[in-house]
């Protein structure tokens, strides 16, 4: 089994975001995934390692 991260992204309707790693193990990268809630839209992107993840937040922060 590998280590993937997902890095999931909050953007709440007040404008505010948040954004959080999250490693999980597993035989094949999950995809990438959204949904929508009332109060926000949440984002689950993932990465093959920590420092894509960490590149990723830096980016869009």
């Amino acid at each position: 089994m590998a280590t993937f991260f997902c890095v999931t992204t909050a953007v709440y309707d007040n404008g505010r975001t948040s954004m959080h790693i999250i490693p999980q193990q597993a035989e094949t990268k999950p995809q990438n995934s959204m949904r929508s809630t009332n109060r926000a839209d949440y984002y689950c992107d993932w990465f093959d390692t920590l420092e894509q993840a960490n590149s990723f937040i830096s980016d869009n922060s």
